[in-house]
């Protein structure tokens, strides 16, 4: 639980350091950032584009939630979501000098993205439970002596831990979407949370994550018995 603690700490910190840029604002107003336009062909550019896409999504949410709050027309405002995004995308273009095509195939390729390195301290809590659980059943059933009872004791903890790791990963990418852009309201970013459709491999992996901790339980504490004592029992 200690390693968990730890690596949680360093992935709070760097996520700290991937949130929202300063100058946040729901008057659909492009905050201003220290950096000039970068080459197109970079391929730092074309994440610092995405990001981008990310603010000027954020902040469309914002105007639009808080134009509704309002309820009331701002005159020379966007008066929907989509007017603030394509005003948003329009600077972004001029920018990054590129057209607004290259910025809304940057909001395509956003939507397409995945990064898994958000998942480490989830499958670092996943490993950690799940060896405590196989240690548990291991010291409560002898291999040589109750290997039925083992096995069907592992297969359902295994399922119980896969079946729980679905909905884990959808929540955990939640909440790591919401700090990251610093607002609840995920809109129709929820599309792109979680295990994106792929929820029976995340299953799969979770089962076979979860029989490899046991077996590498089973076979070490087996090497662990010498040979009077496996006779004794």
């Amino acid at each position: 639980m200690t390693r968990f603690l730890i690596v949680s700490a360093v992935f709070s910190i760097g996520l700290a350091a991937c949130s929202m840029r300063d100058g946040m604002n729901d008057a659909c107003d492009w905050p201003s950032e220290a950096g000039a336009a970068l080459d197109v062909r970079n391929s730092a550019h074309e994440r610092h584009l995405m990001e981008d896409v990310r603010v000027a999504e954020e902040l469309g949410i914002r105007y639009n939630d808080a134009r509704l709050a309002r309820g009331l027309a701002v005159p020379g405002k966007p008066q929907t979501r989509d007017e603030c995004d394509t005003k948003l995308f329009s600077e972004i273009a001029h920018i990054h000098a590129v057209s607004l095509a290259d910025v809304r195939q940057a909001r395509l390729n956003l939507n397409r993205a995945w990064d898994p390195t958000i998942y480490l301290p989830l499958a670092a809590l996943y490993v950690v439970v799940a060896f405590a659980l196989a240690r548990r059943i291991r010291r409560r059933f002898s291999w040589s002596d109750e290997k039925s009872a083992a096995i069907v004791a592992t297969l359902f903890a295994s399922l119980v831990m896969a079946t729980a790791l679905v909905p884990l990963g959808h929540l955990w990418s939640g909440v790591v979407e919401m700090i990251r852009v610093g607002d609840m309201h995920m809109s129709y970013r929820t599309d792109r949370l979680g295990w994106r459709g792929y929820d029976l491999e995340a299953f799969a992996v979770g089962i076979f994550v979860y029989w490899s901790i046991a077996l590498t339980e089973f076979t070490i504490a087996n090497s662990n018995l010498t040979p009077e004592r496996t006779a004794e029992r």
